[in-house]
Parts: C-alpha cells; sequence; structure tokens
C-alpha cells in the first residue's frame, strides 16, 4: 500500500488478464506499470548507504586509534571499498523483470483496432521470419487444438497472436513457432519449470 486510497498489487505476467478482469469487474482503476530495473535497485541502495545517518556521528576517542590503524594497512579506498562490500553483501542481488505492456480494456478499443491486428498478422507462415521452435506434450490424441493452445500460450507467454507462426500437431506433442524476438519473453513468462498453465 502507498498513499491513502492507493494499493501496489503485484502480479505475475501470467496472471494479468484474470488480474485485470477481476479489477474491472470490481470497478477499479488500474494503472500498470514495470517493476524497477535491477540498476534501479543498486542505485537505489547506493542512496540509502550515503544518506545512512551512521555518517554524521562524530569519531569516538575508542574508535580513532582502530580507523587509523585500518588507513594505514589498507589506504582510503580499499577500506571505503570494504565498508560498500558488507554493505551489499546483505542484500540479495537485484533480478530485471519483464517490461509491462501498457493495458487497454477490450472495451474501450477502437472497433477497426481489433481488425487491424489481425490484418497485420502474417498471411503466409513461410514469411514468418526468424524463429524459434518448441514442442508442447500434448497432441491429436490429448484433442489438442490450435483454438485454445493459442489463447493458451498468449495468456501464459505474455505474447499475443501476431507472435505465434506454424502449430503442427503430432499425435502425442504438439510443435510451435514462436518469432525469435519474442523468444526470451516467452520462456521468461512461463518460468523455470516450463509449464502452461490452462486457466
Amino acid at each position: 500500500a502507498g498513499r491513502k486510497g492507493v494499493s501496489a498489487l503485484i502480479v505475475p505476467n501470467n496472471a494479468r488478464r484474470r488480474t485485470e478482469r477481476l479489477l474491472q469487474s470490481a470497478g477499479l482503476a488500474a494503472t500498470w506499470a514495470s517493476p524497477p530495473s535491477a540498476d534501479d535497485v543498486l542505485r537505489r541502495d547506493d542512496e540509502r548507504i550515503l544518506a545512512d545517518p551512521v555518517f554524521s556521528e562524530p569519531v569516538t576517542d575508542d574508535e580513532r586509534g582502530f580507523i587509523n590503524a585500518l588507513l594505514e594497512q589498507h589506504g582510503p579506498d580499499q577500506v571505503a571499498a570494504a565498508f560498500v562490500r558488507l554493505c551489499r553483501s546483505s542484500r540479495s542481488a537485484p533480478e530485471d523483470l519483464l517490461d509491462v505492456a501498457p493495458f487497454t480494456p477490450s472495451g474501450d478499443r477502437p472497433s477497426g483496432d481489433r481488425s487491424a491486428r489481425r490484418d497485420e498478422a502474417p498471411s503466409r507462415r513461410d514469411d514468418f521470419g526468424d524463429s524459434v521452435w518448441f514442442s508442447l506434450s500434448v497432441g491429436r490424441r490429448q484433442n489438442a487444438e490450435p483454438r485454445w493452445l493459442i489463447p493458451m500460450l498468449c495468456r501464459t507467454g505474455g505474447i499475443s497472436k501476431r507472435e505465434i507462426g506454424a502449430i503442427k500437431m503430432q499425435p502425442e506433442e504438439t510443435f510451435v513457432q514462436i518469432a525469435a524476438d519474442w523468444a526470451d519473453r516467452f520462456f521468461q513468462a512461463i518460468g523455470p519449470d516450463r509449464k502452461l498453465q490452462n486457466n
């Protein structure tokens, strides 16, 4: 929670659409924003170190002798570097997370917008460009069909239909083509266990 009347909600990418529907049904207006980058987190940590009130406290007589010994043996740069490392060692390393695309409720989109998006999709799969293939552990024998596979891939993987190329159905598995530029984002969104949740 932040200021009065303002709350922060952290949502994994594969649960975003469900959360949007929940907020809309509750009549709540949400503004989506990206989490701070790893560089932003490190910069804020450094600012906290610089602003620590310990730097404004006077040096005591008991401390002065040891301070002089440290400076004499290691020099000011090495002592300062050791202090910074000690401060940072107590904090977990930040991670770079997925960027968040701006959300426009479906009811607010112009009627021509959805058809325009469909027109932008490649009409020929052999014109799809650089891509990455991956397999799903379901096939024709498990009644796998593109009409439910594609929405699940988009929802869970944080991509749109335009980033999906050919889908090749086999008896026990399905091969899916993803645009190369979106492959890293897709695999990061579905997580290290590489599971697609059908929800």
